[in-house]
């Protein structure tokens, strides 16, 4: 082999293993929701819906008690 073609055989052999580290993202730490947060949701997605008056008093009303 030309001198010229063995740094580019080693460069192309060593690029999946540099670019392997930058696969995957780094693991954020999240932390579980709050019951607040999660009726907070709830209601928002309830009233985002299109529920009849009916079903929407129902869940409103199960999601007002604790």
């Amino acid at each position: 082999m030309t001198p010229v073609v063995v740094p580019l055989w080693m460069a192309l052999a060593l690029l999946p293993c540099l670019l392997s580290g930058c696969g995957s993202p780094p693991q954020i730490d999240r932390e579980p929701h709050s019951e607040a947060e999660i009726k907070a949701f709830a209601q928002d997605m309830l009233g985002r819906s299109s529920l009849s008056p009916d079903k929407y008093q129902k869940y409103k009303k199960a999601l007002a008690t604790p």
